[in-house]
Protein backbone atom coordinates (compact mmCIF):
# COMPACT_ATOMS: atom_id res chain seq x y z
CA UNK A 1 0.00 0.00 0.00
CA UNK A 2 2.81 2.67 -0.92
CA UNK A 3 0.57 4.38 -3.52
CA UNK A 4 -1.23 6.32 -0.61
CA UNK A 5 -1.34 10.13 -1.78
CA UNK A 6 -3.79 11.29 0.53
CA UNK A 7 -4.60 11.33 4.60
CA UNK A 8 -8.13 12.96 5.40
CA UNK A 9 -9.09 13.58 9.06
CA UNK A 10 -12.47 13.72 10.21
CA UNK A 11 -12.91 17.03 12.88
CA UNK A 12 -15.29 16.76 15.64
CA UNK A 13 -13.86 14.47 18.40
CA UNK A 14 -10.59 13.57 16.02
CA UNK A 15 -8.96 16.41 15.72
CA UNK A 16 -10.74 18.83 18.81
CA UNK A 17 -13.46 18.26 21.85
CA UNK A 18 -17.30 18.68 20.44
CA UNK A 19 -19.55 16.37 22.11
CA UNK A 20 -18.93 16.79 25.47
CA UNK A 21 -20.40 20.64 24.55
CA UNK A 22 -23.57 18.79 23.57
CA UNK A 23 -23.77 16.73 26.29
CA UNK A 24 -23.56 19.67 28.91
CA UNK A 25 -26.16 21.18 26.56
CA UNK A 26 -28.34 18.09 27.08
CA UNK A 27 -27.88 18.05 30.72
CA UNK A 28 -28.97 21.74 30.74
CA UNK A 29 -32.28 21.48 28.97
CA UNK A 30 -33.05 18.12 30.38
CA UNK A 31 -32.80 20.01 33.82
CA UNK A 32 -35.39 22.43 32.58
CA UNK A 33 -38.01 19.79 32.35
CA UNK A 34 -36.85 18.05 35.15
CA UNK A 35 -40.12 18.83 37.77
CA UNK A 36 -42.37 16.76 34.88
CA UNK A 37 -39.88 14.05 33.49
CA UNK A 38 -36.90 12.14 34.84
CA UNK A 39 -33.45 13.05 32.71
CA UNK A 40 -33.08 10.77 30.49
CA UNK A 41 -36.69 10.77 28.87
CA UNK A 42 -35.76 14.02 27.74
CA UNK A 43 -32.94 13.50 26.41
CA UNK A 44 -34.03 10.71 24.30
CA UNK A 45 -36.78 12.59 23.35
CA UNK A 46 -34.57 15.40 22.03
CA UNK A 47 -33.16 13.15 20.22
CA UNK A 48 -35.86 11.60 18.33
CA UNK A 49 -36.99 15.56 17.48
CA UNK A 50 -32.65 15.70 16.05
CA UNK A 51 -33.49 12.74 14.11
CA UNK A 52 -37.11 13.98 12.56
CA UNK A 53 -35.01 17.38 11.63
CA UNK A 54 -31.87 16.54 9.89
CA UNK A 55 -33.39 16.43 6.50
CA UNK A 56 -34.45 20.09 7.02
CA UNK A 57 -31.91 21.11 9.56
CA UNK A 58 -29.09 19.19 8.47
CA UNK A 59 -25.94 18.33 11.52
CA UNK A 60 -24.72 21.18 13.71
CA UNK A 61 -24.86 23.48 16.75
CA UNK A 62 -28.10 25.62 15.30
CA UNK A 63 -30.00 22.64 14.23
CA UNK A 64 -29.13 20.97 18.24
CA UNK A 65 -30.60 24.27 19.78
CA UNK A 66 -33.66 24.61 17.14
CA UNK A 67 -34.23 20.83 18.04
CA UNK A 68 -34.02 21.56 21.88
CA UNK A 69 -36.56 24.74 21.52
CA UNK A 70 -38.78 22.23 19.62
CA UNK A 71 -38.86 19.68 22.10
CA UNK A 72 -39.21 21.70 25.28
CA UNK A 73 -42.04 23.32 23.89
CA UNK A 74 -43.58 20.26 22.88
CA UNK A 75 -42.92 18.39 26.07
CA UNK A 76 -43.41 21.58 28.45
CA UNK A 77 -46.56 22.66 26.89
CA UNK A 78 -48.08 25.67 28.32
CA UNK A 79 -45.97 25.17 31.36
CA UNK A 80 -42.84 26.72 29.50
CA UNK A 81 -41.94 30.04 30.57
CA UNK A 82 -39.81 32.57 28.61
CA UNK A 83 -37.33 31.55 31.32
CA UNK A 84 -36.77 28.12 30.47
CA UNK A 85 -36.51 28.93 26.55
CA UNK A 86 -34.04 31.56 27.46
CA UNK A 87 -32.29 28.70 29.35
CA UNK A 88 -32.18 26.33 25.94
CA UNK A 89 -30.76 29.27 24.20
CA UNK A 90 -27.96 30.05 26.04
CA UNK A 91 -27.33 26.07 26.34
CA UNK A 92 -27.05 26.16 22.44
CA UNK A 93 -24.87 29.42 22.30
CA UNK A 94 -22.35 27.80 24.62
CA UNK A 95 -22.25 25.05 21.64
CA UNK A 96 -21.69 27.53 19.53
CA UNK A 97 -19.03 29.89 21.11
CA UNK A 98 -16.93 27.51 23.13
CA UNK A 99 -13.15 27.99 23.27
CA UNK A 100 -11.71 25.27 20.97
CA UNK A 101 -9.72 22.47 22.75
CA UNK A 102 -7.49 20.35 20.19
CA UNK A 103 -6.87 16.85 21.38
CA UNK A 104 -3.82 15.39 22.45
CA UNK A 105 -1.06 15.14 20.32
CA UNK A 106 -2.66 16.38 17.02
CA UNK A 107 -0.97 18.95 16.01
CA UNK A 108 2.25 17.00 16.53
CA UNK A 109 0.64 14.21 14.26
CA UNK A 110 -0.23 16.50 11.07
CA UNK A 111 2.86 18.50 11.26
CA UNK A 112 4.51 14.88 10.80
CA UNK A 113 2.28 13.67 7.96
CA UNK A 114 2.05 17.13 6.29
CA UNK A 115 5.48 16.21 5.10
CA UNK A 116 4.88 13.09 3.11
CA UNK A 117 1.44 13.40 2.66
CA UNK A 118 -1.25 15.44 1.16
CA UNK A 119 -3.68 16.41 3.95
CA UNK A 120 -7.44 16.82 3.42
CA UNK A 121 -10.27 17.70 6.25
CA UNK A 122 -13.44 16.71 5.79
CA UNK A 123 -16.20 17.40 8.47
CA UNK A 124 -19.94 18.05 8.19
CA UNK A 125 -21.76 20.48 10.30
CA UNK A 126 -22.96 24.60 10.42
CA UNK A 127 -20.49 26.02 7.68
CA UNK A 128 -19.68 29.04 9.90
CA UNK A 129 -19.33 27.47 13.17
CA UNK A 130 -16.74 24.58 11.38
CA UNK A 131 -15.15 27.29 9.72
CA UNK A 132 -14.77 29.31 13.14
CA UNK A 133 -13.61 25.98 15.16
CA UNK A 134 -10.58 25.44 12.17
CA UNK A 135 -9.54 28.65 12.64
CA UNK A 136 -9.12 28.99 15.98
CA UNK A 137 -7.81 25.33 16.35
CA UNK A 138 -4.67 26.47 14.71
CA UNK A 139 -4.34 23.42 12.51
CA UNK A 140 -5.40 24.46 8.87
CA UNK A 141 -1.88 25.12 8.00
CA UNK A 142 -1.28 21.27 7.83
CA UNK A 143 -4.63 21.05 5.46
CA UNK A 144 -4.05 21.15 1.46
CA UNK A 145 -7.78 20.75 1.30
CA UNK A 146 -10.98 21.53 3.32
CA UNK A 147 -14.27 19.71 2.87
CA UNK A 148 -17.46 21.06 5.18
CA UNK A 149 -20.10 19.02 3.59
CA UNK A 150 -23.92 18.20 4.87
CA UNK A 151 -23.45 14.39 5.10
CA UNK A 152 -20.89 12.15 4.85
CA UNK A 153 -21.70 9.05 2.47
CA UNK A 154 -20.42 6.91 -0.50
CA UNK A 155 -21.30 9.44 -3.03
CA UNK A 156 -19.50 12.63 -0.79
CA UNK A 157 -16.31 10.54 -0.20
CA UNK A 158 -16.34 9.70 -4.07
CA UNK A 159 -16.82 13.16 -5.12
CA UNK A 160 -14.14 13.93 -2.63
CA UNK A 161 -11.51 10.93 -3.82
CA UNK A 162 -12.46 12.57 -7.55
CA UNK A 163 -12.04 15.68 -6.54
CA UNK A 164 -8.50 14.79 -5.30
CA UNK A 165 -7.85 13.23 -8.68
CA UNK A 166 -6.92 9.81 -6.89
CA UNK A 167 -8.45 6.47 -6.21
CA UNK A 168 -9.98 5.00 -3.23
CA UNK A 169 -6.63 2.95 -2.96
CA UNK A 170 -4.85 5.59 -3.04
CA UNK A 171 -7.14 7.33 0.14
CA UNK A 172 -7.09 7.35 3.79
CA UNK A 173 -9.93 8.38 6.19
CA UNK A 174 -9.02 8.79 9.87
CA UNK A 175 -11.87 9.74 12.40
CA UNK A 176 -14.08 8.52 15.44
CA UNK A 177 -17.52 7.77 14.02
CA UNK A 178 -17.78 4.54 12.54
CA UNK A 179 -21.13 5.82 10.79
CA UNK A 180 -19.38 8.90 8.96
CA UNK A 181 -15.76 8.02 8.81
CA UNK A 182 -15.09 4.34 8.85
CA UNK A 183 -17.98 2.70 6.81
CA UNK A 184 -18.27 4.58 3.49
CA UNK A 185 -14.85 5.01 2.71
CA UNK A 186 -14.04 1.37 3.51
CA UNK A 187 -16.82 0.11 1.20
CA UNK A 188 -15.16 2.19 -1.60
CA UNK A 189 -12.15 0.52 -1.18
CA UNK A 190 -10.30 3.00 0.78
CA UNK A 191 -8.31 2.54 4.35
CA UNK A 192 -10.58 3.50 7.09
CA UNK A 193 -8.55 4.15 10.72
CA UNK A 194 -10.89 4.37 13.64
CA UNK A 195 -9.96 6.70 16.71
CA UNK A 196 -12.60 5.88 19.42
CA UNK A 197 -13.60 8.65 21.43
CA UNK A 198 -15.27 8.69 24.90
CA UNK A 199 -18.08 10.62 23.79
CA UNK A 200 -19.29 9.73 20.17
CA UNK A 201 -23.13 11.40 19.30
CA UNK A 202 -25.21 7.66 19.46
CA UNK A 203 -26.41 8.60 15.59
CA UNK A 204 -22.91 7.84 15.10
CA UNK A 205 -22.79 4.44 15.85
CA UNK A 206 -22.32 1.44 13.71
CA UNK A 207 -20.74 -2.30 13.91
CA UNK A 208 -17.12 -2.10 13.33
CA UNK A 209 -16.68 -3.76 9.29
CA UNK A 210 -14.24 -7.24 9.19
CA UNK A 211 -10.42 -6.69 9.19
CA UNK A 212 -10.15 -7.86 5.75
CA UNK A 213 -8.25 -6.58 2.62
CA UNK A 214 -5.66 -5.11 5.31
CA UNK A 215 -7.78 -1.65 4.86
CA UNK A 216 -9.75 -0.99 8.41
CA UNK A 217 -7.64 -0.46 11.48
CA UNK A 218 -8.16 0.59 14.86
CA UNK A 219 -5.79 2.95 17.62
CA UNK A 220 -6.53 4.08 20.64
CA UNK A 221 -5.41 7.54 19.96
CA UNK A 222 -3.69 9.56 17.51
CA UNK A 223 -0.30 9.59 18.72
CA UNK A 224 0.08 6.15 17.19
CA UNK A 225 -1.10 7.19 13.75
CA UNK A 226 2.54 7.81 12.33
CA UNK A 227 3.94 4.58 13.15
CA UNK A 228 0.98 2.87 12.20
CA UNK A 229 1.02 5.16 8.54
CA UNK A 230 4.73 3.69 7.97
CA UNK A 231 3.41 0.55 8.70
CA UNK A 232 0.60 0.77 6.09
CA UNK A 233 2.91 2.78 3.42
CA UNK A 234 6.00 0.42 3.61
Amino acid sequence: MGEIKVIAFDADDTLWENEIYFKEAEDRFAETLIQWYPKQYSIDELFRTEMKNLGAYGYGAKSFTLSMIETLLRLGGDNVTPEMVKTVLNAGDKVITHKVECLPNVEETLSILCKSFKLVMITKGDLLHQQRKLKESGLSCYFDHIEIISEKDKNEYQRVINLLGISAAEFIMVGNSLKSDIIPPFELGATAIYIPHDHTWQHEHSEEPEMKNGRYYKINAIKELVNLIHQITH
